[in-house]
């Protein structure tokens, strides 16, 4: 998996054996925002290693699926989209593999589940005055 961000497709997804015609596509979200890429589901780096997840807010607002690796406990609105069904952690090539061929496979399950990620950044919108009013 990608780990710096940039197209997944053609790289690490194809090296776990994803189906580039299902998968068309899958997105690696490294540190910047790749909206011009219109994908539709998206890999979040940061989570295999050490260094710390990568922004998964900006994805979900796209409202798109999101994957990301297994190291996420730091990270609260992870574990929450994750707990929502909009997320899904992995811990390895196959479970990735897996998951994006089921995405690909079901368009309608996969925008339901986009829908969630979305909705998540609603229902949380005004966050930041939030924190100003209380300080």
């Amino acid at each position: 998996m990608n780990e710096g961000g940039g197209p997944v497709i053609g790289g690490p997804a194809s090296d776990c054996g994803v189906n580039q015609r299902r998968a068309r596509s899958v997105v690696g979200w490294g540190t910047s925002l790749q909206s011009t890429l219109d994908p539709d589901i998206t890999y979040i780096g940061g989570g295999m290693g050490t260094s710390g997840l990568h922004n998964t807010l900006e994805a979900a607002a796209f409202g798109i699926p999101i994957i990301i690796g297994e190291n996420f406990s730091k990270f609260s609105e992870a574990k929450k989209m994750i707990s929502l069904g909009g997320m899904f952690s992995v811990k390895n090539d196959q479970e990735f593999k897996d998951h994006v061929d089921h995405l690909a496979e079901n368009k309608l399950a996969a925008d339901e589940i986009g829908l969630i990620n979305s909705s998540f950044i609603l229902d949380n919108k005004g966050a930041t005055k939030k924190i100003m009013n209380y300080l």
